[in-house]
């Protein structure tokens, strides 16, 4: 061969004569490429006009009726390719974009279909504002839909937009869509892969379009953390707000799943008073938004001890309104405090790490309770009065550790207002939000 071959591209077959390879039809680019690494000094015009390639280029194509056809996949076909080499080249069918891995990230070309060109920022390598890492992340567990991860975008000009990580720990996080208008907002990753080691991975976010990079952190632990209670165990994944930095539950502790509206009822779960074990008092079988059956019945009886020893709801409707008697304010203080719910390595959290979460609502109520990286449920309370149920699909109260004379202070949540208050009797029933110690 040659050292300045030319390929015609009209004739049909497929000759080598005299340095000269006359047809491509019936042949890929591919096999050209094979055949012509024989000779590393090599250099190859594809054209109808026999001019030598170009001396930059190794391989040069011409044509004005075809063009070159890269390998086609989805963008989970694509982060599936084990060690992408730097340079590989793909047209992503997810976002109709020519995808290119650098050697740390797949970046994307594209005009978003004929729209103008999307402008949004991520940010410029610093952590992503406003993450929530949702899901299960365990060693040797394929990742499924559930394991996802959110983060703020601020928008400028609407249109299609993609944006994937690097490859970490055996899996990745990748997400497409169309911005339908402009100003901050949150988009979904989607995971993909298997982890393979028990650790914290930090991941780099790309956005198309120049839309910046930025990190954030994953935590592969080795089992899901479970409770058993009401009757079966219930596992829960970890989720991180990235901007509090705290790791929580998914979901509130006895709940069938992460809540996917505020009146969610599969996301109540259970409703505890304050400082009492798992002991079925907590167990409730919601029927809907606003409708839910106790368990066990109510009593006026207060308990002595820090184990009531029944399931039964502890009623007690005047001062100190506790459950118990004398008053213990010394229960559920830490991971190894007294009757804590938690599964093993997380706890009650403190006034001060609900207040944080509260924060970074927006708006300061049920709506941006919910929004927020822990999704809460309004799953209403039970009186400390009489047990009944009230408010559910409406208020969420959520306990924490912090006892404030002879009450605790909760989270109170409506649709008018997320305020931290004081006045906890320990006789009401609230919802349990872990945070990890």
């Amino acid at each position: 061969m040659t050292k300045n071959s030319t390929v015609p591209v009209n004739p049909p077959l497929f000759v080598a004569r005299h340095g000269f390879i006359h047809g491509i039809k019936g042949i890929t680019i591919l096999t050209l490429l094979i055949l012509f690494s024989l000779n590393a000094s090599s250099q190859v015009a594809i054209n109808a006009n026999g001019d030598p390639a170009d001396n930059s280029a190794i391989l040069d194509a011409e044509s004005t009726t075809k063009g070159f056809l890269p390998p086609r996949m989805t963008m989970t076909q694509r982060n599936a390719i084990s060690n992408p080499a730097a340079g590989l080249l793909i047209f992503n069918t997810t976002t109709k974009c020519l995808d290119l891995y650098t050697g740390e990230a797949w970046i994307e070309f594209c005009t978003n279909e004929g729209n103008s060109d999307v402008v949004h920022n991520i940010g410029s390598g610093g952590s992503c504002d406003n993450t929530g890492v949702y899901g299960i992340y365990e060693i040797g567990t394929p990742l499924t839909v559930a394991d996802s991860v959110q983060i703020e975008v601020n928008v400028t000009s609407i249109g299609a937009w993609s944006m994937s990580t690097n490859t970490v720990n055996g899996y990745s996080f990748s997400g497409s869509g169309t911005y339908t208008t402009p100003g901050l907002q949150l988009v979904t990753l989607n995971g993909s892969g298997t982890p393979l080691t028990a650790q914290t991975d930090n991941f780099t976010v790309t956005a198309n379009m120049g839309g910046g990079t930025c990190t954030f952190d994953v935590t592969v632990q080795n089992s899901s953390p479970t409770t058993t209670q009401c009757g079966e165990t219930y596992t829960y994944g970890e989720v991180t707000n990235g901007t509090t930095g705290d790791t929580w539950l998914d979901k509130n502790l006895g709940a069938d799943q992460v809540a996917t509206a505020k009146d969610d009822h599969l996301a109540y779960g259970s409703l505890f008073q304050w400082g009492r074990l798992i002991d079925e008092h907590e167990c409730i079988t919601w029927s809907g938004s606003g409708s839910g059956t106790p368990w066990h019945g109510v009593t006026n009886t207060r308990s002595t001890t820090d184990d009531p020893g029944h399931s039964d709801f502890i009623a007690y409707g005047a001062t100190p309104f506790d459950w118990r008697n004398p008053q213990n304010t010394n229960l559920w203080q830490g991971e190894n405090g007294i009757n804590n719910p938690c599964p093993p390595g997380f706890r009650l959290p403190t006034y001060t790490e609900l207040d944080n979460e509260r924060a970074t609502f927006s708006p300061m109520n049920s709506n941006g309770a919910y929004a927020s990286p822990l999704k809460f449920a309004m799953a209403g309370f039970r009186s400390y009065a009489n047990g009944n149920l009230n408010d559910a699909g409406s208020y969420g109260m959520y306990w924490t550790s912090s006892v404030w004379g002879i009450n605790t202070r909760y989270l109170d949540i409506r649709s008018s207002h997320a305020i931290m208050q004081d006045t906890g009797h320990h006789a009401e029933g609230y919802s349990v939000r872990c945070i990890k110690d």
